[in-house]
């Protein structure tokens, strides 16, 4: 099932309100020491946040879990304004940092997340906010992941970007070449009517 998701929501605007699990397997840890693990989640699994706290100079939103309060990392958590709704999906294109590049898909939007394959540029992909600031979620048939916004384009891949700047180029030769070729021709042309003129003002043979 795919869900609406707002592409940022801030914690205190958000507090008390139902959010979902951004992927499989995200850990419920049960205080700010997060050594111990109470629970690991599915993807799309119903939470409440209660609020936030840093904790190794990331924001892990507090829960209440069951009755209990649980710590889970905010990167893995969205939140949606119409459950059930489905996502605005948009095609896109993948836009590599290099001619013949890839890009990572991600299984989680967040930094250092484990990378699930990676795709061609220019590959095209259906893409819809989740809920980052940095990642889309991508949706492919045999299962989604998360890209980072830079590394997708509505526009023209890195592959199209360079042909057609070779093409360009290409033209701007072409002209130059026909340019060069019409001014030496020019040349010779107006060298040939001075030479006749010169020629039928002394009275001699017009050169061939």
């Amino acid at each position: 099932m795919l869900f609406a998701v707002a592409p940022t929501v801030l914690v205190a605007e958000a507090s008390g309100e139902s959010a979902y699990i951004l992927h499989d397997g995200v850990k419920v840890y049960s205080d700010n020491t997060l050594g111990t693990v109470i629970a690991e989640l599915a993807v799309n699994t119903s939470v409440t946040v209660t609020g936030s706290e840093q904790i190794d100079g990331e924001t892990y939103y507090i829960l209440d879990y069951n009755g209990s309060v649980g710590y889970v990392r905010a990167a893995y958590v969205y939140y949606a304004e119409f459950y059930g709704a489905e996502l605005n999906v948009r095609a896109a294109k993948c836009l590599a940092d290099k001619v013949g590049g890839r890009i990572n898909v991600y299984a989680s939007p967040a930094e250092g997340a484990e990378v699930l394959y990676t795709l061609s540029d220019g590959v095209r992909v259906d893409v819809a906010e989740c809920g980052s600031e940095e990642y889309y979620l991508l949706i492919r048939g045999d299962g989604n992941g998360y890209v980072k916004k830079s590394e997708v384009t509505e526009g023209l891949s890195r592959n199209q970007r360079v042909a057609l700047a070779v093409t360009l180029i290409s033209v701007v030769c072409v002209i130059g070449i026909f340019a060069l070729i019409y001014v030496q021709r020019n040349k010779e042309y107006i060298a040939a009517r001075k030479a006749r003129r010169n020629a039928l003002k002394k009275g001699t043979d017009l050169p061939e």
